[in-house]
């Protein structure tokens, strides 16, 4: 069994977007009817994971650990002549799986995957890739992310879904 200690840190950045519902009223606000509501979602994250190997072979290698990941948001809402900005800094624990096809000693499929979900809300991190072994200690990988998530309680009700196409190099020390 082998123990796999994986340090990330993902910043989003800043994504704005535009709609016409919102399900709370915006800083203490009566909703009556369809607002124009702006959304801005400013969201970091910060991630270690402990992963222990439970198959390795020589073609296929199966983890499975736990994420400590903190997660740090802001969301701004503005319409109808008022506002409101949420920001929480969190910690969300996470179960975490990888999974790796080696379809040759150089080209391999990795589907990894950082998921829980509670009362509070949900976050799921999921990557699908090719991954081609330069060296030893060197890889590329291509491939598509999905991250889903969000909370929904007496302050917040908010839910995105990010997915776009990866580009990686991984190096081992």
């Amino acid at each position: 069994m082998m123990l796999d200690v994986m340090c990330r840190v993902a910043a989003l950045g800043t994504t704005k977007g535009a709609g016409a519902w919102f399900r709370r009223p915006l800083a203490g606000e009566r909703a009556v009817g369809e607002q124009s509501l702006n959304a801005e979602w400013d969201l970091n994250s910060y991630r270690r994971t402990n992963r222990y190997g439970v198959a390795t072979s020589e073609e296929i290698e199966s983890d499975h650990g736990l994420s400590a990941k903190i997660r740090d948001a802001t969301i701004s809402l503005s319409g109808g002549g008022v506002s409101s900005t949420k920001t929480n800094v969190g910690f969300v624990p996470l179960i975490n799986v990888r999974f790796l096809w080696k379809a040759s000693s150089s080209v391999g499929v990795l589907v990894e995957a950082d998921a829980l979900a509670a009362p509070q809300g949900r976050a799921e991190d999921v990557l699908a890739a090719v991954v081609l072994h330069l060296t030893d200690r060197t890889t590329i990988r291509a491939g598509y992310r999905i991250l889903e998530g969000g909370a929904d309680n007496e302050t917040v009700y908010n839910f995105s879904l990010f997915h776009y196409a990866l580009l990686g190099v991984g190096i081992t020390l």
